[in-house]
């Protein structure tokens, strides 16, 4: 995997965009192995209407 990026685009990508729209990015080692990716989207997003 030589070709891969230490931090490959996708990720780059995801922590510019998520503040754009009001979102946090949490990445960090999943708990049995790989990588835990949660976007966490503002709270006008997850719920358009009156909640």
């Amino acid at each position: 995997m030589d070709d891969l990026a230490p931090e490959g685009a996708g990720i780059r990508g995801m922590r510019e965009r998520a503040p754009l729209v009001g979102a946090t990015l949490d990445i960090a080692p999943g708990p049995e192995g790989g990588t835990r990716v949660l976007l966490t989207p503002a709270r006008a997003a997850r719920c358009p209407t009156a909640c």
